[in-house]
């Protein structure tokens, strides 16, 4: 009996001839990846190996801080009008509620020439918004509240920011889609959907006592999402970042400062998947820490937990 090395997967091949295909779980194709790396430290500091079984090197795709992943939004958002797109997903973890943020969004759209009515929570926000934006922009900008039922009039793209519904009012629920339904049927524009909170109202929680979004949420691609703290422990630091249109991508932090990309998905990783990504690596950077190469000096741990943190993680809240 003999065994022929397909990839992932091995085939048996019989006294007949005959190839019976096994395959490897998840799990174990991962192992077997690790260990076809030159040495660990090529996996962990981004180098490639000789098979070149790495991952990948450094990337600088992610911010570098919170204004910088504003503008990306920003953009982001802008690319996927321009291909076609009608409803479109913004959203920073945790949620920025900045005038700033409402800034770096449309100025994008603005210099194309756009008109952008934007749908704040409330009245208050509101006004407090368009006392704040800048001159330049006020020329080419609305802004309203969720409940305001005039019509778009002659702005080309719609921006509700952070609509919330927590609390239990579900009279927000029917703001928002008013909004949704009527710039879909009526008058069609696109619209951006930046940082919802907002719980369904049959069923608030799944499950795992998770929220449970309206379903209408379900029509919006996401466009940009950032999040630079999706997995810490003791020993690895890990970010998640999607700007449209690339892939989702999986991010550790290097103790000699910047994000190195690690991973890429095509649809946003569940939890299962990013503890699958990081554990792993939180294993191997804690043995290798410990462990010696053949001529007395140790492993390298680049992407171990810094001393000091990535400005969009040690400023989280405070733009």
């Amino acid at each position: 009996m003999a065994y022929v090395n397909c990839g992932v997967g091995v085939s048996r091949v019989g006294v007949e001839g005959r190839i019976e295909s096994r395959r490897r779980s998840p799990v174990v194709a991962v192992a077997r990846k690790v260990r076809r790396v030159r040495n660990a430290g090529d996996e962990l500091i981004g180098e490639v190996g000789k098979d070149g079984w790495s991952l990948s090197g450094n990337s600088s795709r992610f911010p570098v801080d919170w204004n910088a992943g504003m503008e990306q939004a920003g953009a982001a958002a802008c690319k996927a009008i321009g291909k076609g797109e009608s409803r479109i997903l913004v959203e920073l973890n945790p949620p920025v509620r900045h005038i700033v943020m409402v800034e770096k969004l449309i100025n994008p759209l603005i210099q194309t020439g756009k008109k952008v009515k934007v749908y704040f929570d409330t009245i208050a926000e509101s006004a407090e918004a368009a006392s704040m934006l800048p001159d330049h922009l006020r020329d080419r900008t609305e802004f309203t509240y969720l409940g305001d039922r005039e019509d778009m009039g002659d702005c080309d793209v719609a921006v509700i920011y952070q609509p919330n519904n927590i609390n239990g009012n579900p009279k927000k629920i029917e703001d928002v889609e008013w909004v949704h339904y009527r710039l879909e049927w009526n008058e069609p524009r696109p619209v951006i959907l930046v940082n919802p909170k907002l719980m369904s109202l049959g069923s608030g929680l799944d499950a795992l006592g998770n929220i449970r979004r309206p379903m209408f949420i379900e029509d919006y691609i996401h466009a940009y999402y950032l999040d630079p703290s999706v997995f810490h422990d003791e020993n690895i630091h890990g970010g998640l970042l999607c700007e449209y249109p690339r892939k989702w991508e999986m991010y550790v932090f290097r103790s000699n400062g910047g994000f190195r990309l690690v991973a890429q998905h095509r649809a946003k990783p569940n939890a299962e998947k990013v503890l699958v990504q990081y554990l792993w690596r939180s294993d191997m950077l804690k043995s290798n820490s410990q462990r010696m190469r053949p001529d007395g000096t140790p492993f390298p741990v680049c992407d171990s937990m810094p001393t000091r943190k990535h400005p969009v993680v040690e400023t989280i809240g405070n733009p």
